[in-house]
């Protein structure tokens, strides 16, 4: 490691506090740590103290602070302690060691399924989500910054699963998602974590806020002191370590890297909403490398203007990889999520702005550890960071793994809000269900509404099921996205048996409807197929309309039977049979036609009657015959008689 040019023999570069109210005096003797954006930083710090026997559990997740103290001012890193150790023991001092991670880390340890949308998030923007997400975390509202996003370019959505992951992982994949990436910033008082999306939100090393100074660019090195005519924090030199002892901490190596990258991006999509519009954005080019291209599917996103700007995001991703330096240094105040100037390097070229992408930190403080104080050798520090040009944008790589439902699930359908309706829908013949690991609303309040899968689904003709409340249905997920649900199927369960009591009645297979209102009045097609038993059976709850545009055959086997009548809901006998024909009616019988009619019988001819008997005609009356004609023929082509009582004419 190369030397911090001022640091004495037992002077502490390195301090650090645990910031509750019996803490013991902890010393420094080494720590590494490794930071980034859109990272959660971690540290380890080594240390010793004259107390033999600290309460390990007590250090747990308390605020701490680590100082570094340089030729910038001090920096700070602020966190919270994640683990405590007890390394070890020496003549009069004890070996401890603390891991240091912001209190965001806790994020990795909190694992949930949930649905959010309007009911649960008024602001369904990602924004919107990622404050709710920490808000129920416990995190403060002084512990993170979205004021530096672009916050007018987020679109609401329709509803975000979390399944099945950390908080940590769910904020991280809507982040990376977005383009939206986030850092950290450490004052003595705590530690920020800040969002942002463009280079806007990047300040000068040394500054947290637009204009304002920290502590970092402020204050004097307790090692060398300040002095008001000394370079910015944001204007590192660059420095030869094997020539002489430098006045201040520099940058000592530079190693540059290019590298191909993809050149241009192009995405596509579908929105059943819109299922005519073409969704396939322009392509997104960069200045070389075009040819390296890329197309994919889905992209995620419901219209053109948001296919835009998605592609342009994914661009950005590929672009910042372009260029990267790998830099080492002694400067101590080097921050990711800052930018800096690189001064009086051989290489006029590599004299520009950088952003800092990552840093790596060891030092040692030996001096802090020799128990008799005899030793010389005083601190030592190292910077490994990553940089990029600060002209090309930042855009977090999309790493965190996306959720994936693997294979379908069940769910239960259920009602619209300050309903008892038993069918909700909207016009796509959506429905709204609960998925039995949703567990934080109550059902109305804590579900989505899904497609429904249909036999048939044309346009304005097609099946109609809708699934019904209380009702369990079988979901899938385009591609195991469960942002992406899709309604394929409906199973019965303890609740909600099948009609039919079963395996008595497994040769029985039926459509049977439930009128609304939980009645027990049905309709229903059922199909018998035990064998010698075989049948269709057809029941209407209350009408059944059979409209015919051509000719209706209707083909009888056997016998067929017609019943008109029967008695109504409140116990009347009633019924009757209407018939009417636009051409006339045909009917022929091959064996007797017999006809019984309990009541009057009435026959309305509007023009001529002609019957024609080819045998014998018996007309056989049990009281009179009335017959009012005009006039009244009667031909026999033999003979005819009259019979009254007794008596006869022929």
């Amino acid at each position: 490691m190369a030397e911090a040019p001022a640091s004495g023999a037992h002077v502490a570069d390195y301090t650090f506090r645990v910031l509750k109210q019996d803490a013991a005096e902890l010393k420094v003797t080494a720590f590494t740590g490794t930071e980034g954006i859109s990272e959660l930083f971690h540290f380890r710090i080594e240390l010793c103290t004259d107390q033999p026997a600290l309460d390990l559990e007590s250090y747990l997740a308390q605020p701490c602070i680590l100082e570094l103290f340089g030729d910038y001012g001090s920096r700070y890193v602020n966190g919270i302690v994640r683990r405590f150790e007890r390394t070890g023991e020496g003549s009069s001092l004890t070996y401890y060691a603390a891991e240091v991670v912001p209190m965001h880390w806790q994020l990795t340890r909190r694992f949930n399924c949930r649905i959010f949308h309007e009911e649960t998030c008024p602001d369904m923007t990602v924004p919107g989500i990622i404050q709710k997400v920490l808000t129920d975390a416990g995190i403060p509202a002084d512990a993170f910054d979205l004021t530096r996003l672009d916050l007018g370019q987020y679109k609401p959505r329709e509803y975000v699963v979390q399944y099945r992951v950390s908080d940590h992982d769910f904020i991280s994949q809507l982040c990376e998602d977005e383009g939206i990436f986030y850092f950290f910033e450490h004052t003595p008082d705590g530690h920020v974590m800040v969002f942002g999306d463009t280079s806007a939100a990047h300040r000068l090393l040394g500054q947290t806020s637009a204009g304002g100074s920290s502590q970092q660019a402020t204050q004097g090195s307790q090692a060398t002191g300040g002095n008001g005519d000394e370079p910015p924090p944001h204007l590192l030199p660059y420095r030869d370590p094997n020539g002489l002892v430098h006045e201040r901490e520099f940058v000592f190596s530079v190693a540059v890297r290019n590298s191909v990258e993809i050149g241009a991006v192009t995405l596509d999509d579908h929105n059943f909403t819109r299922p005519e519009v073409d969704l396939q954005t322009p392509e997104a080019k960069s200045d070389r490398f075009t040819a390296l291209n890329v197309y994919d599917y889905p992209g995620l996103y419901p219209d053109e203007a948001e296919g835009k700007r998605k592609a342009a995001i994914r661009l950005r991703e590929q672009q910042c990889k372009r260029a990267t330096l790998h830099m080492k240094a002694t400067a101590r105040h080097l921050t990711p999520g800052y930018r800096f100037t690189l001064d009086e390097h051989p290489l006029p070229t590599l004299g520009v702005d950088y952003l800092i992408t990552h840093v790596s930190h060891r030092a040692t403080q030996p001096q802090s550890a020799e128990e008799q104080q005899l030793s010389d050798e005083g601190s030592r520090y190292e910077a490994h960071i990553r940089v990029i040009p600060f002209a090309v944008p930042f855009c977090p790589p999309r790493v965190t793994p996306l959720p994936r439902v693997l294979g379908c699930q069940t769910a239960q359908v259920v009602k619209q809000k300050g309903s008892d309706d038993e069918i909700y829908c909207d016009k796509f013949g959506r429905v709204k269900v609960q998925f039995y690991w949703d567990h934080e609303q109550p059902p109305e309040d804590s579900s989505m509404m899904i497609r429904v899968s249909q036999g048939w689904a044309g346009a304005g003709w097609g099946h109609m099921f809708l699934p019904r409340v209380g009702q369990e249905v079988i979901v899938d997920f385009l591609e195991g996205n469960p942002n992406r649900p899709i309604i394929v199927g409906r199973v019965y369960n303890g609740t909600h048996m099948p009609p039919y009591k079963l395996p008595d009645e497994k040769t029985k297979s039926t459509i049977k409807t439930n009128s609304t209102e939980n009645s027990k009045r049905f309709h229903e097609i059922r199909f018998e197929d035990k064998n010698k038993k075989e049948q269709l059976f057809i029941r209407a709850q209350r009408r059944m309309d059979t409209r015919v545009l051509g000719t209706h055959y209707h083909t009888a086997g056997g016998s067929l039977h017609e019943r008109v009548g029967g008695e109504d809901e409140d116990g009347n006998k009633k019924g009757r049979y209407f018939r009417t024909t636009y051409e006339g009616e045909d009917r022929y019988n091959k064996g007797d036609n017999y006809i019984l009619i309990d009541d009057v019988r009435q026959t309305r001819v509007e023009k001529d009657v002609l019957d024609a008997f080819m045998k014998n005609y018996a007309l056989f009356v049990g009281d009179g015959i009335e017959m009012n004609a005009k006039t009244h023929v009667i031909e026999m082509k033999n003979s005819i008689a009259l019979k009254v009582g007794g008596n006869f004419v022929l």
